[in-house]
């Protein structure tokens, strides 16, 4: 079955009817989550070596600027360039950069922390948490594919809370920060796999495989890191 091509940036709406929630966007999707999985599975083997090895803890230091550099520019590439995100083997490539930059970003991080016990917490948290909203968002009526807007405000909120920290030390404004910014975070992640899954109001083309997995991969990254911001602000206090 095919649908109609859309820009990535933009969602399709459409009624929901059985025609349009056959083999071709089951299909859709898991190809989006079988990616996924390479890319955090990438990412945990790199992670895991930079904490463990100081060779590699030292490589991603070396290449963290470089790495941050080409996380941004292969992510803006996919989600500007239409032609770019569907055209094989490009948007494979431009997926494998962003990939890599974004692990050794996180990797180093993670061995900058130097608490391999707290990430590992950090690590089952997640994916208990990934695990949980996953179902949900598969087996819930609820649409939140209509809500980008309510969520980005709420994420917006979260960000001034955390420049108010900045600033001025105010922990309530931290806890804010923090505390909201894991509901929000939680809250993409259940619109993107709406998005993916297709059977809501709207949703990602089948062409835009690569994009959908940038948008998974992202969220699960981004609550792993809020979740050991979270930890270690409980260890500090302890």
């Amino acid at each position: 079955m095919q649908y109609e091509s859309v820009p990535q940036t933009e969602y399709q709406k459409y009624s929901v009817d059985s025609s349009l929630l056959g083999d071709a966007q089951k299909n859709f999707a898991k190809k989006v989550f079988s990616i996924v999985g390479f890319q955090l599975m990438a990412t945990t083997i790199i992670a895991y070596l930079a904490m463990n090895y100081r060779f590699f803890e030292t490589l991603c230091e070396i290449l963290f600027i470089p790495a941050i550099i080409c996380a941004v520019v292969s992510g803006v590439w996919i989600y500007l360039s239409r032609t770019s995100a569907r055209k094989f083997p490009l948007n494979y490539i431009l997926l494998s950069i962003f990939t890599l930059g974004e692990s050794i970003t996180l990797a180093t991080s993670c061995a900058q922390i130097g608490d391999p016990e707290l990430i590992f917490q950090a690590f089952l948290i997640t994916t208990v948490i990934v695990v949980a909203l996953a179902i949900y968002s598969i087996t819930t009526q609820n649409d939140l594919s209509f809500h980008g807007t309510t969520i980005f405000l709420l994420s917006l909120g979260c960000a001034i809370a955390g420049i108010t920290y900045f600033f001025s030390g105010n922990s309530m404004a931290y806890q804010i920060y923090l505390i909201g910014g894991a509901i929000s975070l939680g809250l993409y992640l259940v619109y993107d796999i709406q998005l993916i899954m297709g059977d809501k109001n709207l949703r990602l083309t089948i062409d835009d495989y690569i994009l959908g997995s940038i948008l998974i991969y992202t969220d699960i990254i981004r609550i792993f890191l809020r979740i050991v911001k979270i930890l270690l602000k409980e260890k500090k206090e302890k």
